[in-house]
């Protein structure tokens, strides 16, 4: 229970005035037959009731059934009003008296419209309590708790949301006009009448839309069922683009947001994605693709474009190029099937291919260096890989990504080596590496783990294709190799090869 001001202005007066004084001490049996229920209906047949702020009346006759305006005690209380409660004056109740001024002690309920209960009544104190009635409209209307287990009925005046209905203000009047409200750190909707809006959807207060979400007004800015919510809550209805921290949007008359539409605004197409985001960039729009600038707005002129960074083919109406090769003046290019055409190394129907930062592929056959890493393109612009090829009487590979091997490298399980440009050795016998010494056999195949003869002279060659040195085992024998020349003595290589000569 929350005390008001004024209820302490009233209990100083009261403490001065000894009618007051003793009808605050009175302690007899309330007066007055009950009413037959037959006659129930012709009682207070009036909205007055609600629609007017009870006076508070704090002058009370003798026995507490007639209470009066003014100290004279010449003007008697009649219809619903306050006043201090009997057992604390710091607490306002409500009474009803009738038109000669006697106050109501004998019905538990009485009615304002005929069939429809609005209040309850203490028959021991003849203090009444408001419950609730959606009939109530444009009025200021008071919330009285209900009774006490000690019979009290007592205006509460602290805001809150009464019963999940109605918004009861701090001066301890219900909220009849719409409006937004905002309590428990949250918004809510009251429509005209008191009713607070408990459902979802979009709902008009105050010449504004809201969006209310079970109940709750979403206040947050941004996007929400298709609507753009601003500051405080109200849906923004002017048209126009606006720009949010996930994208560009277009606002329609009525505020509707454009979603998985195309649209034009003055000469420009744009197009928007189904949570109404404006597509910029590369996109695809129905079965075809399409690039927009930084605007949003569609480049439909015919040609060659260059957007953020990346080319691409615009035909007629906007559509892309794509996977295609096609020729613009004397270059070639290649656009993959979203419609970008391809620069760099790039794969195409299977095949690899190189195009410069620009976009024009390398069509020439030939050898070509990338990052100091060699390859080879044939005319057309494929280029070798996976590949053992032939240039002018030579061998190169190609590996998987292109590059041409060099040097020491792996193929089929074998080492082979090749100069700096990839021309594979072919030449029998040693060459030196890197400080280390090999033995290319017939073919240009390393020798490796084995046993190899050169000018009659015997050697032991390593995993890898090296030169071994040092001291070293095979099939369980050991060998001590020259440590300068790696030569093997005969007899140590008859030792493994008994036939030998």
């Amino acid at each position: 229970m929350r005390k008001q001001s004024i209820v302490y202005l009233l209990a100083a007066i009261l403490a001065f005035s000894p009618v007051t004084a003793f009808a605050d001490t009175y302690q007899g049996d309330a007066p007055a037959e009950p009413v037959p229920m037959e006659e129930q209906a012709d009682l207070i047949q009036s909205d007055a009731l609600y629609n007017s702020d009870p006076l508070i009346y704090t002058h009370w006759n003798e026995d507490r059934t007639i209470c009066y305006k003014d100290a004279t005690m010449t003007e008697m209380a009649t219809g619903l009003f306050k006043a201090p409660t009997k057992a604390d004056p710091n607490f306002i109740s409500l009474y009803y008296a009738d038109a000669d001024g006697r106050v109501r002690y004998n019905l538990n309920t009485f009615a304002v419209v005929a069939g429809i209960n609005k209040f309850t009544w203490s028959n021991v104190t003849g203090k009444v309590g408001w419950t609730e009635d959606t009939s109530l409209k444009n009025s200021v209307v008071y919330y009285y708790m209900p009774p006490r287990a000690d019979g009290d009925c007592y205006i509460e005046n602290a805001s809150q949301i009464i019963n999940n209905q109605f918004f009861l203000k701090d001066d301890g009047t219900l909220k009849l006009d719409e409006g937004i409200i905002q309590y428990g750190g949250r918004s809510y909707m009251v429509l005209n009448g008191g009713l607070i809006f408990n459902g979802t959807g979009i709902m008009p207060c105050g010449g504004k839309s809201y969006f209310v979400d079970n109940g709750v007004v979403y206040t947050t800015p941004g996007i929400r069922s298709g609507f753009l919510v601003g500051d405080g809550g109200a849906i923004v209805t002017n048209p126009g683009f606006v720009t949010l921290s996930n994208g560009l949007y277009y606002i329609q008359a009525g505020g509707a947001i454009a979603a998985n539409a195309s649209f034009s605004v003055g000469k420009n197409t744009y197009h928007a994605a189904a949570d109404g985001r404006i597509f910029i960039g590369l996109h695809k729009w129905g079965k075809y693709y399409y690039v927009s600038d930084g605007s949003g707005a569609a480049v439909v002129k015919k040609g060659l474009c260059k957007l953020f960074g990346e080319r691409f083919y615009v035909q007629k109406g906007g559509k892309l190029k794509t996977n295609k090769k096609f020729k613009i003046k004397k270059s070639y290019y290649i656009s993959d099937n979203t419609g970008l055409i391809q620069k760099g190394f790039f794969i195409w129907k299977k095949n690899l291919y190189y195009a410069s930062s620009s976009g024009k592929l390398r069509t020439k056959a030939g050898f070509f260096t990338v990052n100091n890493q060699r390859f080879y393109s044939r005319k057309g612009g494929k280029i070798w890989r996976n590949k053992s090829f032939k240039v002018n009487g030579k061998t190169y590979r190609a590996y998987a990504d292109g590059t041409i091997a060099t040097y020491r490298y792996l193929w089929n399980n074998k080492y082979y080596y090749a100069d700096k440009n990839g021309a594979l050795r072919t030449k029998e016998g040693f060459f030196t590496y890197n400080g280390k010494k090999y033995y290319s056999k017939s073919g240009g195949a390393l020798a490796s783990k084995e046993f190899v003869k050169s000018d009659d002279k015997y050697y032991y060659i390593g995993e890898g294709g090296a030169l071994v040195l040092t001291k070293f085992t095979y099939q369980g024998m050991t060998f001590t190799p020259d440590p300068t020349t790696g030569e093997i003595s005969k007899q140590d290589y008859i030792r493994v090869f008994p036939d030998a000569d």
